[in-house]
């Protein structure tokens, strides 16, 4: 129960019963969770192995949705890069006289 009590941190042990031995109880939303979850304040909801708060995509970004986000931290900087890379194109088709032969 203490190496338990340590990974709960913040979160209380939650009473032995029917509840798994790997859950806590949270003292702010009042709810059985797994030891690696972590309270967001900004959503106010326990969210399993949180990594962090995402204010573009105003969600919490945790187990269930970690390769989505990498999905579209990938995809944003994929499209950037072509952006910028016709955008160089362009720049230099048009500095650039054509050439007549």
């Amino acid at each position: 129960a203490s190496r338990l009590a340590a990974r709960c941190g913040a979160l209380s042990l939650a009473p032995r019963g029917p509840i798994r031995e790997d859950t806590c109880l949270c003292y702010l939303c009042q709810a059985h969770v797994y030891a690696s979850s972590k309270h967001c304040r900004f959503c106010d909801k326990c969210v399993l192995r949180f990594d962090h708060h995402c204010k573009w995509l105003n969600t919490c970004v945790g187990q269930h949705n970690y390769g989505y986000f990498l999905a579209v931290i990938f995809f944003t900087c994929f499209f950037t890069s072509l952006q910028l890379a016709l955008s160089i194109y362009v720049a230099v088709e048009l500095a650039v006289p054509a050439r007549r032969a």
